[in-house]
């Protein structure tokens, strides 16, 4: 008879996988009556384990914590006019200008446009297209703000 009996882990598993699936502790329990006590005794407590109905409380936790919570009011910002928008439109726009007035020279050279007044019309088309970008990138944070 052998002396080393099976480790704890190794009888758990046989306990609960079966014995087909290690062939090697077969062997073992074949001449070993502790290591074969030992699974059977396993065996019955992982089977008792089974049996017991899981716990559930004699009350409504849910209820009992939501009371406790303060109720949450929505809180509503006051809504800001669009004056800030009208604001960034005004100063692209003399800003532009300035730009334009400033640098008109280096401008037309740069652009080779022959006419001062085409190359202000697209330089302020341009940076009012900009501004109009800008707004809509501000109202859609504010939107993702407000959710």
């Amino acid at each position: 008879m052998k002396t080393i009996h099976l480790t704890e882990e190794m009888l758990q598993l046989v306990a609960l996988e079966g014995i087909e699936k290690h062939p090697s502790a077969e062997e073992h329990l074949k001449q070993c009556t502790v290591c074969e006590v030992q699974v059977r005794l396993f065996s019955q407590l992982a089977e008792t384990l089974e049996t017991i109905p899981p716990a559930t409380f004699q009350f409504d936790l849910t209820s009992i914590v939501m009371k406790q919570l303060p109720e949450s009011v929505p809180v509503r910002l006051p809504e800001k006019k669009s004056l800030s928008s009208n604001i960034i439109v005004a100063l692209v726009f003399s800003c532009s200008l300035l730009i334009f007035y400033l640098f008109k020279d280096e401008l037309l050279e740069i652009s080779k446009i022959s006419n001062e007044i085409t190359l202000f019309l697209i330089t302020i088309s341009g940076l009012f297209l900009l501004s109009l970008l800008i707004l809509d990138m501000l109202r859609e944070y504010k939107s993702k703000i407000e959710k």
